[in-house]
């Protein structure tokens, strides 16, 4: 079977996602220079680091970090846009799954019962064909073997991307976007919120509202990247 994908590489060169550069055939998803080049936060073993200190004051929380900097001059940028735009789900489930290993690594997650994507709206998650959170969850999952709840946190409208909008306007935009189907699921449980990238934090926030109206639960939050307001 190594053979055969070796045939595959050779006659179908892959590139990597963060440089460009064609994929030796003993590199998977990222080249090894590219891996060794992630702008890693280190937030995880870091009380009160910059995601935490993005979203203090907002609402209660446990625990939150990201894993990289989404900056426009690092790879970072060209790996995020292929997981959320050009459907890389094999490097959304690699990282994810060493996001997992950061959160056990840090002690500080260790409480967390149950993972939940941010969702998509239907009508977007139609157009992609896949929840890029989603896909991050999975790879957590992989190493935490927590289990992944996907039908309970759910999107009651269509957003426009955000991706333009100042602060405030993300606050106004994702305004009661949010809702719960079953919130007996959650009673008394931690669970952990994933998202791709956190950028003014208006999405988890509101993400977050319905869900602290569940009794005796508690949230603790993970993106793969966290951008520059």
């Amino acid at each position: 079977m190594s053979i055969f994908r070796s045939l595959l590489r050779v006659l179908y060169p892959i590139a990597c996602p963060g440089c460009g550069e064609m994929l030796l055939t003993n590199e998977v998803d990222l080249c090894v220079q590219c891996q060794m080049s992630l702008p890693l936060t280190h937030f995880s073993n870091t009380p009160f680091n910059l995601t935490e200190q993005r979203i203090t004051g907002r609402f209660p929380y446990a625990s939150a970090t990201s894993y990289m900097y989404y900056q426009g001059c690092t790879i970072s940028r060209p790996i995020v846009h292929a997981i959320k735009y050009h459907d890389n789900i094999r490097l959304a489930r690699t990282l994810g799954r060493r996001m997992g290993l950061d959160l056990i690594q840090s002690g500080r997650f260790d409480d967390v019962e149950l993972i939940i994507p941010i969702p998509l709206h239907p009508r977007k998650q139609r157009q992609r064909d896949y929840n890029q959170s989603e896909e991050l969850c999975r790879g957590i999952s992989e190493i935490t073997h927590l289990p992944v709840i996907t039908n309970n946190l759910y999107r009651n409208r269509y957003t426009n991307t955000q991706t333009h909008l100042s602060a405030n306007e993300r606050f106004i935009n994702m305004q009661e976007v949010f809702s719960i189907r079953h919130p007996k699921q959650l009673h008394n449980r931690h669970i952990l919120i994933v998202d791709d990238v956190i950028t003014t934090g208006a999405t988890i926030e509101a993400a977050c509202k319905p869900l602290l109206t569940i009794p005796g639960i508690t949230i603790s939050i993970a993106t793969l990247a966290i951008a520059s307001k």
